[in-house]
């Protein structure tokens, strides 16, 4: 499985430039199925219908570009984001949407497999049900979603730059509170603030301090989400890698004022109470210990930010 996500990633990355007509666009479904890879358990992953996702929105039934402008996977899987029904409100979201039709995607995708002829010369490949289901709506390659955005973006100037014009931040952010979706967003905030050495877009970062001050995510088209315990926890953590490895991320911390994160959860365990939310003293430990981490290392080797905690 790992062998078959490392391939599909480093295939999706390859496409990153886009596609311009007369290429070979489905060269990369064929190296996939005629590769040592056992067919069956690369389509019960679910790893190919991502793949198919992303070429069939790339191309044009005649096999060129749905536009004049070469568009790349950054763009599709940022398009994908957008449309999510996650970005509507709670009530619009359910882990379960797209599982039959997940299952059915995989089994018209066997007959393909046979031949190589069959995958290089037919268009019903992309015409699947596979192709209408965003790879970010599917929980069993929800992974491998995450893994190529990230990996389109991670030390690549070039892609941030209009990821973040796109308010790509902003419109993945509320997917934090997922847990399926919340390590692989959480890989990719992390990255997006860790490498901006300088803080240019420092309101990223204090979008994050935001939200656990307040406990509440808001999408780009407003609705709002509650944030779990679970995933305060998961928040804080990568707090704490983010002060951990930018200095300027320390400073930003500091002037968005980080740290009343430490008056704003003990406050919030004393409303959960009184709202009789369940708030063991386990979890509520295991958040003070992860936020106590992340005011640590804000604080380390940073004599203006130990004189903001002392003051």
């Amino acid at each position: 499985m790992d062998f078959c996500i490392s391939m599909t990633t480093d295939i999706l990355l390859s496409l990153q430039d886009g596609f311009r007509p007369g290429a070979n666009l489905l060269h990369a479904v064929e190296i996939l199925v005629s590769g040592s890879v056992d067919n069956q358990s690369f389509l019960d992953s679910g790893i190919l219908s991502c793949l198919i996702h992303v070429l069939n929105a790339l191309i044009a039934p005649d096999g060129g570009n749905h536009s004049k402008e070469p568009v790349g996977v950054l763009e599709v899987l940022l398009d994908d984001l957008k449309q999510h029904k996650f970005q509507l409100g709670p009530e619009q979201f359910s882990d379960n949407h797209g599982q039959l039709e997940i299952e059915a995607s995989s089994s018209s995708f066997q007959k393909h497999l046979d031949t190589k002829d069959a995958i290089s010369s037919s268009p019903k490949l992309f015409e699947s049900g596979s192709g209408k289901i965003p790879p970010f709506d599917m929980e069993e390659i929800v992974s491998v979603a995450w893994d190529c955005l990230v990996s389109l973006l991670k030390k690549a100037k070039a892609n941030q730059a209009p990821f973040c014009s796109a308010n790509g931040f902003v419109i993945a952010l509320p997917f934090i509170v997922s847990d399926i979706h919340r390590p692989g967003v959480l890989r990719l905030l992390s990255c997006l603030i860790m490498e901006d050495v300088k803080q240019v877009h420092s309101d990223e970062l204090g979008s994050l301090v935001e939200i656990l001050k307040s406990g509440m995510v808001t999408s780009a088209l407003g609705s709002q989400y509650t944030l779990q315990y679970d995933a305060k926890c998961d928040a804080f953590g990568a707090l704490w890698r983010i002060l951990g490895v930018n200095g300027s991320a320390q400073r930003v911390f500091g002037e968005v004022t980080g740290f009343s994160l430490l008056l704003t959860t003990l406050h919030s365990f004393q409303s959960d109470e009184e709202q009789n939310k369940e708030l063991t003293n386990s979890v509520g430990s295991k958040i003070f210990t992860y936020m106590m981490r992340a005011m640590t290392v804000a604080v380390s080797d940073n004599a203006v930010n130990r004189t903001m905690l002392s003051g």
